[in-house]
């Protein structure tokens, strides 16, 4: 009885030993999907990097994934030692084997959650630029309007000034012919006493009398002169008559 109560313990050890041996190896699935959740924590700080803060959020998460699976894996190591003396241990083992695995569980989500916060942050800059392209266009769009205006404010000046050289030009002539008949006038009074000498000469000595003739010249009115009304106009005429 000694003896098959040994092999008994034996196997009851033995039992404990492969009860160790799966929470060993569950420790170590679970610590490959701690390290899988510590892969999509870090993807969610690069995308977090791109667009924004939230992303390091989710690296920050993920490593917490990461360190929980490390401690689920001490966990289950911890679990193998206690099963090597007893069935009692080993259940105990098999229980901090489960944790860990729910531990794993649990970092592998925050390691999802890092990710589509780094999702998150990468649309949030794609969006931040769909912004920028759009205020570019509105600038170009304000830019154009503004040359054009430019355009149309030289052409006005343009024409304003070549109106106002064509009313210059019209004035300076107006002066001018008003010289010039100053001048004719002068000469034409000048020679009227020689003129009315010559008839009185004629008179005196019978002879017949010559038709004296002047000759006066009328400048054209231009049309800034002949906008200021009908007084020069009749002005003129007074003088061509004598």
């Amino acid at each position: 009885q000694g003896a098959q109560s040994g092999l008994s313990g034996l196997g009851t050890a033995m039992q404990g030993q492969q009860a160790g041996l799966q929470g060993l190896q569950g420790a170590g699935s679970l610590y490959g999907q701690g390290m899988q959740g510590a892969g999509v924590g870090l993807s969610g700080l690069q995308g977090a990097l791109a667009g924004s803060a939230q992303g390091l959020q989710g690296y920050q998460a993920g490593m917490q994934g990461a360190q929980t699976g490390m401690q689920g894996v001490s966990g289950a190591l911890a679990g193998y030692n206690t099963g090597l003396s007893g069935v009692g241990q080993q259940l105990g083992a098999g229980q901090l084997g489960l944790s860990g695995t729910a531990q794993g569980i649990q970092g592998a989500q925050a390691g999802m959650q890092g990710s589509q916060a780094g999702l998150a942050g990468v649309q949030g800059a794609v969006g931040a630029g769909q912004y920028g392209l759009s205020g570019l266009g509105m600038a170009n769009q304000a830019a154009g309007t503004l040359g054009q205006l430019g355009s149309q404010q030289l052409a006005a000046d343009t024409s304003i000034i070549g109106t106002q050289s064509a009313m210059g030009q019209q004035q300076q002539t107006l002066e001018q012919n008003k010289i010039n008949q100053a001048i004719q006038d002068y000469a034409t009074a000048q020679q009227y006493p020689m003129m009315q000498l010559a008839q009185l000469n004629a008179m005196l000595r019978g002879l017949p009398l010559q038709q004296a003739t002047t000759q006066q010249y009328q400048a054209q009115p231009g049309i800034a002169q002949q906008t200021l009304g009908l007084g020069l106009g009749a002005l003129g005429a007074v003088k061509a008559f004598g």
